[in-house]
């Protein structure tokens, strides 16, 4: 089990595809974030890699980073003698930030989604229904 499952799938190229992009892209976000602070700013690609190294672990071990990230990417960044905190909670802010605000718009498009797909299918397997008009299922009218 574990990496095995990924011989298994169909779409195997696909997956790994998509799974190095999005590691690339965090370890991108990362790099382009040290330029968001003067104390960072030096920082290179290397560290950019460090930081993801141990902020990855992070997110594990406490639900969604929160405290363990910047902690941890403080840490790294001592290594390269950066005594900062505030860019891993800048990192953190970000990320989540993003995450739930794509999260709201994609619930929001699925509700959307699948009333349309609902009233469509409706549509289709009932000759009498009407959208929104009198004679519609839902808007009969009893005499």
């Amino acid at each position: 089990e574990g990496f095995l499952t990924v011989i298994h799938l169909k779409k195997r190229k696909q997956f790994i595809a998509h799974t190095i992009f999005i590691w690339a892209a965090y370890t991108l976000e990362i790099y382009i974030g040290f330029s968001a602070l003067p104390a960072t700013s030096s920082l290179g690609f290397g560290a950019a890699l460090s930081v993801l190294s141990l902020a990855t672990l992070a997110m594990i071990v406490s639900p969604g980073g929160l405290g363990a990230f910047p902690v941890a990417v403080q840490q790294v960044l001592l290594v390269y003698n950066v005594d900062n905190i505030s860019f891993g909670w800048l990192m953190w802010g970000a990320t989540t930030t993003i995450i739930i605000v794509a999260g709201i718009i994609c619930f929001g498009l699925i509700i959307y989604q699948n009333r349309n797909q609902n009233e469509k299918k409706r549509y289709d397997t009932d000759p009498d229904f009407e959208p929104g008009g009198i004679g519609s299922p839902g808007n009969q009218v009893e005499a």
